[in-house]
């Protein structure tokens, strides 16, 4: 009772503690918080005492945005990337409308949704307080921490234990691994090499910025971090760090750039000593068949899930099957996955560019497109509105943002997007960058203005938007009325699926591996091949007892199911009747073919199918329709110009003021 007690009286008073430096130091509050998740400590202190830091510490950050507001001292400005991010969003509104699996759209969204509530509050507070300095050390110096904590771990402690959830080490020994794979903080190695690959750049930045004493501690915290990339052993990782750094380099300019020059010494002994190079050789046996029974598992596993994902984007490529839907899909395009063959890592695309085109096709990567050179734009404005008025920390900071999030990028073509937070954290940085950066150079006298290089001028949108616009607007009327002529005679399509089977002489218990269809991927693929043969449509137009005029305008397809046992034969003509005449002929064509290779194989044959009508190209002539009305209007709204207020002319010194009207006086 009496521990209870003091323990209540304990949280209490650290409770009111932390209250008052919200209310006291707003700035504090936003650099515990940031910390905090940044690190993934919420994670560590839930596991060890059974709750969560980080609602808690966002609902002081809203009670310091709170006291700022009270005291006028709350000021947040605009910056295009929180209209790209509208963009994004928007993006993703799109993609739900149709989605594949309605509930686990939902469930995805309202996730991004806390971190667009996350993204916000800290966005507004940095804002306010202009602490990105103290938020991105605390971050970079937090992470190098435990970054040389793994490699205490496994150096000294010989990787017993986790360290209180510090220290993971989730893979001990893995094939083509030189040390046992360390996880820090996060639960997946992967995921923690991106965060070590996104925060280096930040290190240099920091590192570049310090002077005495404290610039060699960033010293060495860049090498902590990549120590820590080191015992990741991710190849993604190895590939991914590089170019983060060069851009850091050829960014920063001067005498930074000058520095490249040793890079070239610098891997020459780096990577055969660590033996880098010998890891990312295991990659070299995924795309060469003659070695892939000897491939890492793993890669193997990650082809395949890439493979389902482009798939399903090329069966939906506008706007794809709605965001979150890939995992209840993947079995359906899966062509293992009723084989007793399990993926044993996780169901994801692991690869962000084709997880986001499966789940919002091009719409959703044109919004990621957006975003992303958002956050290079306001960074590159940083740079030169920073160094024309001599900041060079802001400069500075905005090359890390910048290179930061090229390693992300990188990172990402390994894996796919799992925790949106760290991302809005660079873009928030960014926006407050660009937004304190403007506000300062607006507030300089221009006394101190005429001596720095004028800030970059945006071009007048007036003069050039109407000579872009009006010329896009006329190609997309001719695309619609293209796209809209030819519609206009109806065709009919129809569809026959022939599946492939064994002959019924062929047919028991010791012929499993003749039925395996799916595993042996390219034997169905060889008899359309076979099949689709250059003959193939006049055979079947003869089968089908076609005049001249009626086959000039029949189309005739092959396309291997999704599962690899079966061969859909698609059928298009002006005629209904024609057209299933056309795809019952084209299945007895197929299977005669098939039957004529003497293989235990055969085709069944379906029953007739019944055409459907169609106006191809009505969709896309009327969408196309849509943009050019669009771009028109919005040539027209942008060559309206204000009307010029007439300027008084000033008065002349002893002028005398004379009257139009004859005969009147003046006062």
């Amino acid at each position: 009772m009496v521990s209870t007690i003091a323990g209540l009286v304990a949280g209490g008073v650290v409770a009111a503690s932390l209250v008052a430096v919200a209310l006291l130091r707003p700035a504090i509050i936003l650099v515990v918080t940031v910390a905090l998740d940044a690190t993934n400590l919420n994670a560590v202190i839930e596991a060890n005492a059974g709750i969560s830091p980080f609602k808690p510490m966002l609902a002081l950050v809203v009670l310091a945005l709170f006291v700022l507001w009270r005291q006028g001292k709350l000021k947040v400005g605009w910056s295009p990337v929180l209209t790209a991010l509208l963009v994004l969003v928007a993006a993703w509104f799109v993609t739900m409308f149709n989605s594949a699996d309605p509930p686990a759209s939902w469930t995805l969204f309202m996730d991004y949704a806390n971190g667009l509530v996350y993204f916000a509050l800290i966005y507004a507070l940095l804002c306010a307080t202009g602490s990105w300095k103290a938020v991105l050390s605390a971050v970079v110096g937090g992470l190098a921490l435990i970054a040389a904590l793994t490699i205490v771990h496994q150096v000294f402690l010989d990787n017993a234990g986790n360290l209180y959830g510090l220290s993971n080490v989730p893979l001990v020994q893995e094939d083509g691994a030189m040390t046992p794979r360390h996880a820090g903080t996060a639960g997946d190695v992967n995921f923690w090499a991106r965060i070590l690959v996104t925060v280096t750049p930040l290190a240099l930045s920091l590192w570049a910025i310090n002077r005495g004493l404290t610039k060699l501690f960033w010293v060495g915290a860049t090498l902590a971090l990549i120590g820590g990339l080191f015992l990741t052993q991710s190849r993604g990782g190895f590939l991914a760090v590089l170019p983060a750094v060069v851009v850091w380099f050829i960014a920063a300019g001067g005498k930074y750039r000058r520095q490249l020059a040793y890079l070239p010494l610098v891997l020459l002994v780096a990577v055969p000593v660590s033996g880098v190079g010998g890891r990312l050789a295991t990659l070299a046996d995924v795309s060469a068949s003659s070695n892939i029974a000897a491939a890492d598992p793993s890669l193997v596993t990650r082809a395949r899930l890439q493979e389902a994902a482009w798939r399903m984007f090329l069966d939906a490529p506008g706007f794809g099957h709605g965001m979150g839907t890939y995992g209840s899909l993947f079995p359906q395009y899966d062509r293992y996955s009723d084989q007793g063959d399990p993926v044993t890592i996780v169901v994801a695309s692991h690869n962000f560019y084709l997880e986001q085109a499966a789940d919002g096709g091009l719409v959703l990567l044109a919004a990621w497109a957006i975003f992303f050179g958002a956050i290079f734009f306001v960074c590159w404005r940083v740079s030169q509105l920073a160094r024309s008025i001599g900041r060079r920390t802001e400069h500075l900071l905005a090359v890390g943002v910048a290179s930061a999030v090229a390693g992300w990028l990188a990172s990402s073509v390994f894996l796919h997007l799992s925790d949106l937070r760290v991302l809005l954290l660079l873009a928030g940085i960014a926006a407050a960058l660009d937004v304190r950066v403007r506000w300062a150079v607006a507030a300089l006298p221009e006394s101190e203005r005429a001596g720095t290089p004028p800030p970059p001028r945006s071009a007048d949108l007036r003069v050039w938007t109407p000579r872009v616009l009006v010329p896009a607007a006329a190609v997309f009327a001719v695309l619609a009325a293209v796209s809209v002529v030819r519609a206009i005679p109806t065709t009919w399509s129809a569809e026959l699926e022939s599946r492939v089977s064994v002959t019924a002489a062929d047919e028991d218990w010791l012929t499993s591996y003749q039925r395996d269809l799916v595993t042996r991927g390219q034997l169905v693929p060889s008899f359309a091949v076979v099949a689709n043969s250059p003959d193939f449509p006049s055979v079947v137009a003869r089968r089908a007892g076609l005049s001249q005029d009626q086959a000039d305008h029949v189309r005739i397809s092959l396309e291997v199911s999704r599962q690899g046992g079966a061969i859909t034969v698609h059928a298009t003509a002006r005629e209904k009747t024609v057209a299933e005449d056309v795809a019952v002929a084209a299945g007895q064509v197929v299977a005669e073919r098939v039957r004529s290779l003497n293989t235990p194989y055969v085709m069944q044959q379906p029953r007739r199918p019944v055409a459907a009508p169609g106006h191809p190209g009505l969709a896309l002539g009327m969408g196309a329709c849509a943009v050019a009305l669009l771009l028109a209007c919005a040539a027209l709204w942008t060559r309206r110009r204000p009307e010029p207020e007439p300027e008084p002319e000033p008065e002349k010194v002893g002028h005398v003021p004379t009257y139009a009207l004859s005969g009147t006086r003046g006062p």
